[in-house]
């Protein structure tokens, strides 16, 4: 016997951990005169694990203890496999005798259970008392594996180890070994169970000011932040508001002091946020509902009665409030999603997601009534809420309130209807499970338990049926019961189809021939034709052109005869459309592009001798080429204004744009030039993602109403989150129809997380920035963040845009090329020239003299000549060339001199007598000063000319610092080789966990608006 038991020993400390405990649990089996039955299971994960030693060791006692003492029958046993229950008829307090086992409960089980080592720990325990067993040798009750099915754990993965009846508090520690269905061997030590289950009252979550360790439930007094937060509450908003038994409640921190301000909720892998529904139908979302209170519009309850019960979250906003709300969630959360679709909310992976407001930018995150709105929420069961919170105290320090949790509603939930089937008693809430008999005496039945077909003309008709459920069939046409009949392209019921000829399993058109009457083809390929009919030249019916091709289209002896343009051909017989003419550079079929460029002096490649903008400028490093609108709608409010949507382009390497941003050295604008500015509706929105298109059929102006975005239209999902400088009015201005303005120091934005979706990504090459609605000309003004391939942003600044282009050319009633259709005056106006010709140069009805209808006199010489040379009267003194004494200095007869005086008014000089005076002629560097002429330069001089390449920027030069500036040439010392945000090589990782993520969010949040002082 002692060889043996060291053999079981030695086979306890082998295994390979393969089978899995789950662990103990206890349950109440009945209750006796002799004090309450408990029975202990020991369970496994899988039903074909096998326990087949509970033992004790020097090192890992086995310890039964009880607070008053065991029931042991006169006739019972230490073990269950002893107890005959055939003797429960004469001795009936024996089935409530204490025991132990493997499996069996009593002599009929399977279980031939041994025991080594135990006889001193049964004697006690027999005796009514508990025991330690800790020996050297120890001991064990075990049976042979593989030879008891009881001592496998089953469908429901538990093995009974013991049976124990008292009326006091059972501590059981033991160690188990068992094997899995491979016959590997696993152990477990020192696994515990206590029971019954004694609650101690306290606060059980471990964040909490006053967590108690030793507490098992939780009674409600959790507090946080040295007791400001006091935990979650739920108040009933509306009972069965929809008729779907679904009750609408809302979600509510409690503060202890009004001088707090929740400003995020939020959740991580470590620290979950979720709301969790045990309702089939989850939790109802109103189909032109919203995430947050904040963006239901009150003003659509009348149209849209449900939309007043959707479900959202929020940090102290609801329907009708102002709404600072903003979010950021994990790229692969699909929380919204799933609450949006009826499902649970969680958020729960390693960078999280939270929603969160400015610190002090409104008051939505202060307690109102010593609570802050965090959500509404519509279902028919039980919600499970477990919230992370941060708020920040008087002292302006954030707190962080985690795990706080909520299961409400905390009443009776069920059938209320007394006169169902599933009538409970107990509920105070209906949730709208309230089920009746059907016609086959079935709760909640769909009558098909006693359905069938009732006709007796059908093929299956089913006597015993009641109801008739209508799944009668008739025979079809080739006699199967419910038959479709003739199959679909068949003609008969055994499957034949017709042939090309319509006969039914025929064989179709005859070889050789190419239809069902014998025809052949001719030599047009026409099946039965005449072939190529007379007068044409092939079987398409062409003709011969006038170069004598058969369906020729003349071009061969074509060319162009314009005799404008610059590939005239005179010998072309027809003109072929080929001419071409000379482009704006004087290129001849040129394209404009060798004397065109960049025109924008704002974009990165501007080129300053460029005569022809050819759109190839570019910012942000080539990864934009500028702005662009297209017209969504003209004059759809019969105001005659027209709907544009504006445009930033991007370049294939461009991969995300994150923001839109104006500060005072780069601003941001929308301005029209109407004088009732833009229109904004009565129920728009500020940005785009915030206009529901299901609201279009009541309120159809609210399609044109004019807002901003970055990528998200109406009905579109929208991350996209904003932060102003409090000092500006931008959005006020803009909505009450005035100009968009963005210039301060602190300046504006919009943006979205990197990544957390699609929106900023271009479609099509090009990512919309918003919708305006105006009568007049808009002039945009736009700087945008940009993320390429590798993550690293990009800035496109001072790109701008007038818009509608409109129509050029002349708007001058008088002129002779006035266009009535011209929206812009581009300078072309002309009036007829004297000879009549529309901005001629009188040249077509010039004299001898180049006079329009002049006589010739005008350019007559001396002599009288039109346009003569003076010697058809030489010899007269005075007259022309024939007498030098009377020539002047320029050769002019009787002249003063002056027809050829140089700019000095020396006659044929050479304009060298007045050098050294500024201005004069050919010498005039005295007056002209060069230098710097960029206006941004330190040194600039608005009266320098010509520039030198003196000009000086300071600023930081060394390309390794944070702010270096690549066109400083000047190093001014300012260089700033740490960022405000942070240390090492991920700058924007404040919490130093290595990762970019909401945590790294809120500790921003505390900061933001702050100062920074150098």
């Amino acid at each position: 016997m002692k060889r043996y038991l060291l053999f079981v020993l030695a086979a306890l400390t082998a295994g390979f951990a393969q089978a899995n405990l789950v662990g103990l649990e206890s349950e109440v089996y009945a209750e006796s005169p002799y004090g309450t039955v408990y029975r202990v299971y020991a369970t496994f994960d899988s039903p074909t694990d096998e326990l087949v030693a509970v033992y004790a060791l020097e090192t890992a006692p086995m310890v039964l203890s009880v607070t008053t003492s065991f029931y042991q029958d006169a006739v019972g046993g230490t073990l269950g496999s002893t107890i005959n229950p055939a003797f429960f008829g004469a001795f009936p307090s024996l089935e409530y005798d204490s025991w132990f086992t493997i499996g069996s409960s009593d002599s009929n089980g399977t279980s031939d259970i041994q025991q080594v080592g135990m006889d001193g720990a049964f004697a006690s325990f027999e005796s009514g008392s508990g025991f330690t067993l800790s020996t050297f040798v120890g001991g064990s009750f075990f049976l042979i594996p593989n030879v008891s099915a009881d001592a496998e754990a089953g469908a429901d993965g538990r093995v009974l180890i013991g049976q124990f009846t008292t009326d006091g508090v059972v501590d059981l520690t033991v160690n188990l070994q068992w094997d899995d269905v491979d016959t590997n061997t696993s152990n477990s030590l020192g696994v515990s169970i206590s029971f019954p289950f004694v609650a101690v009252s306290g606060c059980t979550n471990t964040s909490a000011d006053n967590y108690d360790p030793s507490a098992t439930e939780d009674d409600g007094s959790c507090t946080f932040g040295g007791g400001l937060l006091s935990g979650l509450s739920y108040e009933v908003v509306a009972v069965n508001p929809l008729g779907t038994g679904q009750n609408t409640y809302r979600l509510y921190a409690d503060f202890s002091s009004p001088d707090v301000e929740v400003t995020a909720v939020y959740g991580t892998d470590s620290t979950p946020w979720q709301m969790v529904s045990d309702a089939a139908d989850g939790f109802y979302n109103d189909v032109v509902g919203s995430d947050f209170g904040g963006g239901v519009n009150p003003a659509f309850f009348g149209v849209f009665p449900s939309l007043e019960y959707d479900s959202w979250f929020t940090i102290g906003a609801q329907p009708g409030d102002d709404d600072g709300l903003n979010s950021a969630f994990d790229a692969a959360l699909t929380s919204f999603a799933d609450f949006n679709s009826g499902g649970d909310f969680v958020v729960n992976t390693f960078i999280g997601g939270s929603i969160f407001v400015v610190p002090g930018a409104n008051s939505q995150g202060v307690p109102v009534g010593g609570k802050v709105l965090l959500g509404q929420f519509t279902t028919s069961g039980v919600v499970d809420a477990v919230v992370n919170i941060q708020f920040r105290n008087a002292a302006q320090e954030s707190i962080y309130a985690e795990g706080v949790s909520l299961t409400f509603p905390q009443v009776g939930v069920g059938c209320t209807d007394s006169t169902a089937c599933n009538y409970d008693p107990s509920a105070e809430l209906d949730n709208g499970s309230c089920a009746m008999n059907d016609d086959c005496g079935v709760c909640g039945g769909d009558n098909s338990s006693c359905g069938g077909c009732t006709d007796a003309t059908a093929c299956n008709y089913d006597a015993s049926a009641i109801i008739d459920d209508g799944s009668c069939l008739m025979n079809d046409e080739c006699g199967v019961c419910g038959g479709g009949g003739i199959a679909d392209g068949a003609c008969d019921c055994a499957g034949n189809v017709l042939d090309e000829c319509g006969v039914c399993g025929g064989g179709g058109i005859a070889d050789g021939a190419c239809d069902c009457d014998g025809n052949v083809e001719d030599e047009c390929g026409v099946c039965g034709g005449g072939g190529i009919a007379d007068g044409d030249c092939d079987c398409a019916g062409s003709q011969l052109d006038v170069c004598g091709i058969c369906g020729g289209d003349g071009t061969t002896c074509g060319g162009c005869t314009d005799a404008s343009a610059c590939n005239y051909d005179p010998s072309a017989v027809i003109d072929s459309g080929s001419c071409t003419y000379d482009d704006m550079c004087g290129v001849c079929g040129g394209d404009d592009s060798s004397c065109s460029g960049c025109m924008n002096p704002d974009a990165d490649n501007y080129d300053a001798s460029a005569m022809y903008d050819d759109g190839s400028c570019a910012w942000g490093d080539g990864l934009s080429t500028g702005l662009s609108y297209e017209v969504v709608s003209s004059d759809p409010l019969g105001t005659g204004a027209t709907t544009y949507r504006l445009f930033v382009n991007l370049t294939a390497d461009a991969a995300e744009v994150t923001a839109v941003y104006g500060t005072d050295t780069n601003p941001w604008e929308m301005t029209s030039s109407a004088s009732d500015g833009f229109y904004n509706d009565a129920v728009g929105s500020d940005f785009g993602g915030g206009v529901n298109p299901l609201f279009f059929a009541a309120f159809p102006n609210l399609e044109f109403d004019s807002w901003f975005t970055i990528g998200a239209e109406p009905g579109d999902a929208d991350g996209m989150n904003s932060a102003f400088d409090a000092a500006l009015t931008s959005l006020d201005d803009f909505n009450s129809g005035g100009d968009f303005v963005v210039n301060t120091f602190i300046g504006g934005s919009i943006f979205v997380v990197p990544g957390a979706n699609s929106q900023g990504v271009p479609v099509a090459g090009k990512v919309l920035l918003g919708q305006f609605t105006t009568l007049g000309q808009v002039n945009a003004l736009v700087n945008i963040q940009i993320r390429d391939q590798a993550a690293v942003s990009h800035y496109a600044e001072g790109m701008s845009l007038t818009f509608p282009v409109g129509v050029a050319g002349c708007q001058d009633e008088t002129a002779c090329n006035f266009n009535p259709d011209a929206t812009i005056d581009d300078g072309s106006c002309a009036m007829n020239d004297e000879c009549g010709v529309c901005g001629g140069d009188d040249s077509s009805c010039l004299d001898a003299c180049g006079v329009p209808n002049g006589d010739g006199t005008s350019c007559a010489d001396c002599c009288g000549v039109p346009n003569g040379d003076g010697t058809t009267c030489d010899g007269v003194c005075g007259a022309c060339n024939d007498d030098t004494s009377c020539l002047d200095a320029c050769g002019v007869p009787n002249g003063d001199g002056t027809s050829c005086a140089d700019c000095c008014g020396v006659p044929n000089g050479d304009g060298t007598t007045c050098d050294g005076v500024c201005g004069a002629c050919n010498d005039d560097t005295s007056c002209i000063a060069a230098g710097c002429t960029y206006p941004s330069a330190d040194n600039y001089d608005a009266n320098n000319t010509p520039d030198d390449g003196s000009c000086v920027f300071s600023g930081c030069t060394d390309p390794s610092a944070f702010n270096y500036n690549v066109h400083a040439n000047n190093d001014d010392g300012s260089c700033d080789f740490e960022p405000c945000t942070g240390n090492g090589d991920c700058p924007f990782d404040t919490n130093g966990d290595g990762e970019i993520g909401s945590a790294d969010l809120l500790e921003f949040l505390i900061a933001y608006g702050s100062i920074c002082e150098n």
